[in-house]
């Protein structure tokens, strides 16, 4: 498998999916979506298709506490 068959499958077609899945979810209402960097880059991108469909997409800040610790 040639390293673009392995981004098609990886990373091209689960974003489409992802895409129809997310479209079902967000009249509902705002959505947090949590996903891997290498899906939110480029024209096959998260980011790019759903705001070809018209979608506002913006960062959510993280102020989460840097300097937790896990105890045991």
């Amino acid at each position: 498998m040639g390293i673009d068959n392995f981004a098609a499958s990886l990373l091209y077609n689960r974003n489409k999916n992802w895409v129809s899945q997310l479209e079902k979810l967000m009249p509902e209402g705002p959505l947090v979506v949590a996903v891997g960097s290498g899906h939110l880059v480029g024209a096959k991108g998260l980011i790019n298709l759903l705001r070809k469909m018209g979608y506002k997409v913006e960062p959510v800040r993280n102020d989460m506490n840097k300097d937790l610790s896990l105890r045991l």
